[in-house]
This record gives C-alpha cells, sequence and structure tokens, in this order.
C-alpha cells in the first residue's frame, strides 16, 4: 500500500460524511448517487457507513448519525 493514497470506496465514504456534515442536512440514494465523482461505490459506501453508525436513513432520506 501507497501511504498518503486513498481508495475510491474510502474516498467515497469520506465524501458523503462531508457533504451531510457540511453542505446538506439530508440527501437521497439518488442524490449521493449524483454528487459522486464515483458513482459506482456509492451503494457500498452508504451500506458501511450504515452499518459503521455514522449514517442513518430517516424518511426517505441519509442523515448524518444523531443530527436532525
Amino acid at each position: 500500500m501507497i501511504y498518503g493514497y486513498t481508495t475510491p470506496p474510502q474516498a467515497v465514504k469520506d465524501g458523503i460524511v462531508h457533504r451531510l456534515s457540511i453542505f446538506y442536512q439530508s440527501l437521497s440514494k439518488d442524490e449521493l448517487i449524483e454528487k459522486s465523482g464515483a458513482p459506482e461505490h456509492v451503494p457500498v459506501a452508504i451500506e458501511e457507513l450504515t452499518v459503521e453508525g455514522k449514517i442513518e436513513y430517516i424518511n426517505g432520506r441519509y442523515v448524518l448519525r444523531g443530527s436532525k
């Protein structure tokens, strides 16, 4: 592994958390895919972030866990 290199799946996860923490209060799955530079990684990233407890699905939208 090359140090300092972020894999595309990790970059997508970081981007989702970044968007939800700074720019948007919530986003739908379609919006997350639309805003991603690597849309093919978004479904897996959403699943992993949900399992990790970083985001949650409320009323058809994803939000950072603990934010309303």
